[in-house]
């Protein structure tokens, strides 16, 4: 969700040092050499000069942003943005939907089962699952699956166990789940989001089972919609997203984490605007 006006330029004013995370480029080992690529919001974007890779700077700590961004507001719009539509929206969307899915969790589910054969007992582990519609959808879609989700929101995880899902309050990076406890790994808009891209593919790789795949969508930083629109694209969030990721760049930490990647596409109907890729670790 794009963050208000009130809010995205007045953050930096509102956090002391302590809350500004120090970066460290995890391809090139160190951030010491980058130059300033865009300014946003207040923030700048860095790009290494060696790897290419793109940050946010500053990035602000859990905590910063659970006060200043993740606030009650934003929980409470999130939490209704699926519910508002009205019969004009519901009807352009059954427009749409007979030359493909639409909406969020219709893209997402069909994410999923388009790499998570639906008729094999597999084991699957959503980060960043929210209040659990996806599960949902997944359980009733393939039965056969054993479903755990992960979030980082006390709300989310209390709606989700409401519905009978089994949801932990934890990050990817420190969930306690045993080594191979999962076939597939499943994170939508989550990677930008890290610490670490980096850390979170080697703790992807060391839950994934021998043969298992993890499935990511994020923001495409290199697609043509994002140089057509610079600081006007919806998806560039300097605030929230710490990392904003090309194709290329994507590629680089998918190698660094000893990972390949099996599946890198972004659909040309919206300009490129997000990627889909698929992940796997021999």
């Amino acid at each position: 969700m794009k963050p208000r006006d009130a809010g995205s330029a007045g953050i930096l004013e509102q956090v002391d040092a302590s809350e500004r995370l120090p970066v460290r480029d995890p391809l090139c080992g160190d951030a010491s050499d980058p130059v300033e690529h865009l300014h946003c919001q207040g923030f700048r974007l860095m790009r290494c000069r060696r790897c290419g890779l793109v940050w946010s700077d500053p990035q602000l700590t859990d905590e910063a942003l659970s006060r200043l961004v993740y606030t009650e507001t934003y929980v409470a719009q999130q939490w209704k943005q699926s519910k508002r539509k009205s019969p004009l929206r519901r009807a352009l969307r059954a427009v749409r939907g007979l030359f493909g899915p639409v909406g969020h969790l219709e893209k997402r589910w069909d994410f999923m089962r388009r790499w998570l054969p639906t008729d094999q007992p597999l084991r699957v582990l959503e980060v960043g699952c929210w209040t659990g519609e996806l599960m949902a959808l997944a359980a009733a879609q393939a039965p056969a699956w054993h479903l755990q989700g992960i979030d980082s929101s006390p709300f989310a995880v209390e709606e989700a166990r409401k519905a009978g899902l089994q949801v932990e309050l934890v990050g990817l990076e420190d969930a306690s789940f045993a080594p191979g406890s999962f076939d597939g790994v499943f994170a939508w808009n989550v990677l930008e989001h890290t610490h670490d891209p980096l850390v979170f593919l080697g703790a992807a790789r060391r839950l994934l089972a021998p043969g298992g795949r993890c499935l990511l969508h994020l923001p495409n930083y290199g697609g043509l919609l994002p140089r057509l629109t610079g600081t006007r694209w919806a998806s560039l969030m300097p605030e929230q997203h710490r990392w904003h990721l090309t194709h290329r760049s994507l590629r680089d930490l998918v190698r660094a984490a000893d990972g390949q990647v099996l599946y890198l596409h972004s659909r040309p109907l919206n300009l490129g605007d997000q990627t889909r890729a698929v992940v796997s670790w021999s």
